[in-house]
């Protein structure tokens, strides 16, 4: 079956070769090159050793070269995520979802290759054999999946469909083919909803493990010590997780799958909608070089935000190696260039959690975003000391950071702060 797979969706770069041959020297159509392999793609290997012959083309622009280092890395990355899999649905469908992006690079490859010298009108054509081909490589794998309970494979395609057909029509300044692009957006994308997934497939599994446990444990994570890596940490503190909890839940919608920066803002969009509108003032505790801050104002300009951080640096609170790299007054300059830039809509102060509270009255804020100091007395404080700011008259919003292993005093406070099942 994978034989007459393979034949079904080459034949249009079987077209291409044809036109290729017609226009080369010969001496170039027999070569034993990895490009020339592509038509009877077997492994990752040929579409890498073509990769690289077009990196030392003359022929290769530099933003070619550089969207071609660019995908390869991705690539690379794609199939090791599939290894990180929990369950035996998700390793399959991942390694689904990275056989088809191979085929859409090897194709895209195999034009970019083919079109070096040779007339635009034959290369036109080369390119319109080589996205009918890519077309019904996609459609196989899509009807394949069609009518099955959703899993990766059919979530990730179904997000990305429209945007795949309108790539086609669109036009760049940098020249690259049609097929390029949908391989380049089909890479990167895929590999997105695969690694968000696996994630939230591991997070949960985590989660439950610990909860059955009564305490944050690893499990599912690894090796405490892998979190080492990632610089500051306290992966080895001991966080018991009482009985009568909170009721925990994810958000299954594709918007709330992402980094922090999307998912804040899309929380605040939704809680603004739902209040009908109107300004909101939102606190972010533990504000650093302000990326995430200078975010939050650009999307959402409805928040008016401050931002809380003593920019001490020496106590751990840095994300990474930072509190060891970077001096926090590098840190205060740039976070603080950001704030001065949205003028009254956002407030930046430069002191410890507790004593920024005092210069706002109870019951006068909308959200929190909780991020400062990750040990379990930190967060306990923040809680209590920002609590008691949420409106008492409105739907209010308390989001937060690191909620996982590599920091249990996080999930130990709002394990706490949230018991008697209310919601997470």
């Amino acid at each position: 079956s994978t034989r007459c797979h393979v034949i079904m969706i080459y034949h249009g770069a079987f077209l291409a070769v044809f036109l290729f041959a017609a226009v080369q020297p010969l001496s170039h159509v027999r070569g034993e090159t990895a490009c020339e392999s592509l038509t009877t793609l077997q492994t990752a290997g040929q579409v890498f050793g073509c990769g690289e012959e077009l990196l030392r083309s003359n022929e290769t622009s530099k933003s070619q070269a550089q969207s071609l280092r660019e995908v390869l890395g991705v690539l690379k990355d794609f199939r090791e995520s599939c290894l990180q899999g929990l369950h035996v649905n998700t390793v399959t469908g991942c390694q689904t979802l990275h056989s088809l992006v191979l085929e859409l690079v090897s194709l895209a490859l195999y034009q970019l290759w083919t079109c070096e010298g040779v007339l635009l009108e034959v290369c036109n054509r080369i390119g319109q054999a080589i996205c009918q081909t890519q077309t019904e490589a996609w459609e196989v794998v899509r009807t394949q999946h069609q009518g099955m309970e959703p899993g990766l494979v059919a979530r990730s395609m179904r997000e990305l469909d429209d945007r795949i057909s309108k790539e086609y029509n669109k036009a760049e300044p940098d020249m690259l083919p049609a097929s390029w692009r949908i391989a380049r957006l089909a890479v990167k994308e895929l590999y997105y909803w695969v690694t968000a997934l696996i994630w939230r497939e591991t997070q949960w599994q985590w989660l439950s493990d610990s909860l059955e446990a009564q305490k944050v444990v690893h499990t599912a994570w690894g090796d405490p010590d892998e979190w080492l890596r990632f610089g500051v940490t306290d992966c080895h503190a001991d966080a018991p997780l009482l009985p009568n909890g909170p009721r925990y839940s994810m958000n299954e919608e594709p918007r709330f799958t992402g980094l922090r920066f999307q998912v804040l803002a899309e929380l605040l969009q939704d809680l603004r909608k739902r209040r009908g509108g109107g300004e909101l003032l939102v606190v972010e505790i533990g504000v650093f070089v302000g990326q995430l801050s200078k975010f939050i104002l650009q999307s959402t300009d409805f928040v008016r935000l401050v931002g809380v951080d003593p920019y001490l640096g020496d106590d751990g609170t840095f994300p990474g190696h930072f509190s060891r790299d970077l001096h926090p007054d590098i840190a205060f300059h740039q976070a603080a260039s950001i704030y001065e830039s949205f003028g009254e809509r956002a407030m930046l102060l430069p002191t410890t959690s507790s004593e920024a509270a005092g210069s706002l009255a109870n019951h006068t804020v909308d959200a929190v975003f909780i991020d400062g100091c990750h040990l379990y007395s930190c967060v306990k404080t923040d809680f209590q000391t920002w609590m008691p700011k949420l409106r008492n008259d409105a739907e209010v919003l308390v989001a937060g950071h690191d909620f996982s292993p590599q920091w249990p005093g996080v999930v130990q406070a709002v394990h706490e702060e949230r018991t008697g099942q209310r919601d997470v």
